[in-house]
């Protein structure tokens, strides 16, 4: 049997951060793993500005942290329901070490396209692209992972069909809470607690936010702060992210459009929309209820 003061159920990116950080302060931690190695695939591919800043000491406490994922153990033995509903679509996440950025000008390291027929994503990590699409969910997983699938992405993406893929993934995207984070002396964090749709790097990112450097160390304080930043921002912000991808050339696609063309004359509302977009106006929020 293991001794610990704290136990972290999942080693993603949240639990990993949560564990190097109490270790860092001399707390004793086990960070445990159902996979057996680091995973290869992690969603998550955007660092917004106040996670990079917030990467100092935590606070800690004496207990078990669920980062376990979206079919978290540590919640389910919480009994804590986790709210919310589920897209219709599915989507297709394949990864290559093709260079898109010569197939595609003007290329960034993560692209959202709008378009009415297959909205995508392209997401450059480290040594690969990712290119998400989505996909009829009455489509069988076999159909969506073969390569006949995989060569209609790219044939219509960059006219190559033939591009070799690393990892071929389905996935159901969710928009769910968890009505608690913390039950006793157990909390949970990242897609344990709360699920959103990737389309804005709010996941990793909201899992590792931490609100406030004079936030309360207690739980329930915890609790408190991450149930009102989920629900305020990062579920409203990302419900609308996915509405938007959807309507492709319709009106109101059009209309936001134009709204953005404004902003390029407005810098006080170009600062605001980046403040918004980078989370840093939502902390700056949480740190002032802190205070």
């Amino acid at each position: 049997m293991i001794k610990t003061q704290v136990a972290i159920i999942g080693a993603g990116p949240v639990g990993c951060v949560a564990a190097y950080y109490l270790a860092q302060n001399g707390i004793d931690v086990v960070l445990a793993e159902n996979g057996p190695a680091c995973a290869a695939g992690l969603r998550a591919s955007t660092f917004h500005p106040p996670t990079l800043e917030m990467l100092d000491p935590l606070g800690v406490t004496d207990d078990l942290i669920g980062a376990d994922g979206s079919n978290s153990i540590v919640r389910k033995l919480m009994g804590v329901e986790f709210d919310g509903f589920t897209y219709p679509e599915k989507f297709l996440c394949l990864t290559t070490e093709e260079p898109l950025e010569e197939h595609l000008e003007n290329l960034a390291l993560v692209n959202y396209v709008s378009d009415p027929k297959e909205w995508a994503v392209l997401l450059r990590v480290p040594s690969l692209w990712r290119v998400l699409v989505p996909a009829d969910s009455d489509v069988a997983d076999s159909d969506l992972l073969s390569d006949a699938k995989k060569e209609a992405v790219f044939g219509g993406l960059i006219n190559k069909p033939e591009v070799e893929t690393h990892h071929r993934t389905i996935y159901r995207v969710h928009q769910r809470v968890a009505k608690n984070f913390r039950k006793g002396r157990v909390s949970i964090i990242g897609d344990s607690a709360h699920l959103n749709n990737p389309l804005g790097g709010f996941g990793m990112n909201s899992g590792i936010l931490k609100e406030g450097a004079n936030a309360d160390p207690l739980l329930s304080q915890f609790d408190r702060e991450r149930q009102t930043q989920t629900h305020d921002f990062v579920q409203a912000q990302t419900k609308l992210n996915m509405a938007y991808m959807r309507e492709g050339a319709s009106g109101e696609h059009g209309l936001r459009k134009a709204a953005m063309q404004k902003l390029v004359d407005n810098a006080d509302e170009r600062r605001a929309l980046l403040l918004r977009q980078s989370m840093i106006e939502s902390v700056r929020e949480a740190q002032l209820k802190a205070a």
